[in-house]
């Protein structure tokens, strides 16, 4: 397990990717599509942002883009970046404004 900071390091600074919390359900995602680092004398954190997703019986989210919290916690797991192996969802960015990008 790592934090979200180390993760995005990891994926080449990509964006978008998914993200789980190692206490969370299986169908249970984060999508982060936005990441703003800080150094600090301890390693990388910052912020993160993006949507949170449930994928049991099929793709549902709430639709708002929010701070993911602890973000910097080294308890989450990486997710194949291609949600298609996950669940029949496409990705189409996103922004702050709050627009809903992500469809199936």
């Amino acid at each position: 397990m790592t934090n979200i900071f180390r993760i995005w390091e990891s994926l080449s600074l990509e964006l978008p990717f998914f993200v789980q919390r190692s206490n969370w359900s299986k169908y249970s995602l984060f999508c982060v599509v936005s990441v703003l680092p800080k150094v600090s004398k301890n390693g990388l954190y910052g912020k993160a942002y993006g949507y949170y997703l449930n994928v049991r019986g099929g793709y549902r989210t709430d639709g708002d883009f929010q701070e993911l919290s602890c973000a910097g916690c080294y308890n989450w797991i990486s997710v194949p970046s291609d949600p298609k192996r996950l669940i029949d969802v496409e990705f189409f960015g996103s922004d702050m404004d709050g627009d809903k990008h992500i469809r199936t």
